[in-house]
């Protein structure tokens, strides 16, 4: 009896995977966005660092497969959208940034100023979507020694 109450559970679960497929990624909800300035090491949700460089955001406790959706701004908002190439200027899109990339790379500029570089992540996960952040700030190279 208990053989034939196994084999008709196991036959049930089959068939009720089969027509409501499998379960989402157990941790949707669980991911978070952080960054490294110039290869330092990681940080959630905030990095930062002193002159240009560049700026490596990557999203963390991921599970499953994912599209990813990147928005890119500095300073009030300006978005950075172009990629890196001998003719552009900084701020700009140096490696990631895509669709399919769950890490996204900047090149920044020398700062004469601090600057904020904020990257915003949309995930989205079997028919559902969130968004996280993070942040880089930029501060300029100390002044040079006048006195000495």
């Amino acid at each position: 009896m208990r053989k034939l109450w196994t084999g008709a559970l196991t036959a049930l679960l089959t068939l009720a995977f089969f027509v409501v497929g499998t379960p989402a990624a157990q941790a949707f909800g669980g991911e978070v966005l952080g960054c490294g300035y110039y290869g330092s090491t990681w940080t959630a949700n905030q990095c930062s660092g002193i002159g240009g460089g560049d700026e490596k955001f990557s999203a963390h406790y991921l599970s499953g497969t994912y599209s990813y959706q990147w928005t890119l701004t500095y300073s009030s908002g300006t978005p950075i959208t172009s990629s890196c190439s001998p003719l552009t200027t900084t701020p700009c899109i140096q490696s990631g940034c895509t669709s399919t990339s769950s890490t996204c790379t900047i090149l920044t500029q020398d700062a004469l100023q601090t600057k904020t570089y904020v990257a915003t992540l949309r995930l989205t996960q079997s028919g559902q979507s969130r968004t996280i952040q993070a942040s880089a700030v930029v501060t300029p190279y100390p002044e040079p020694c006048r006195t000495c």
